[in-house]
């Protein structure tokens, strides 16, 4: 019985993996091309030239070896009172 349990659990790790390997192959493509995944989907440059894309190799070195440039969002701080939980953006004023 032992063995139909492992044998269980294996098909469906496989099966999971096979998901997350996909969709990490998706997104190794979408770096590759420097394109989000919403302008894939709508093929914003399928008629158009890329300004951003570099060719591969530069790509991912723009994706993993640059620093992050500084968001211009506003910093997110979180304020408890009572039972309720508020979020209020916080500007940061230099």
């Amino acid at each position: 019985k032992s063995n139909i349990h492992i044998m269980i659990l294996v098909i469906l790790v496989l099966l999971l993996d096979s998901f997350i390997i996909s969709l990490v192959g998706y997104h190794m493509f979408l770096i590759s091309i420097r394109q989000t995944t919403n302008e894939h989907l709508k093929g914003v440059y399928e008629t158009k030239e890329n300004p951003l894309d570099k060719g591969c190799y530069a790509n991912f070195r723009a994706a993993f070896c640059t620093p992050l440039v500084p968001s211009r969002l506003p910093k997110m701080t979180e304020v408890i009172t009572g039972d309720v939980s508020v979020r209020i953006a916080k500007l940061d004023r230099v």
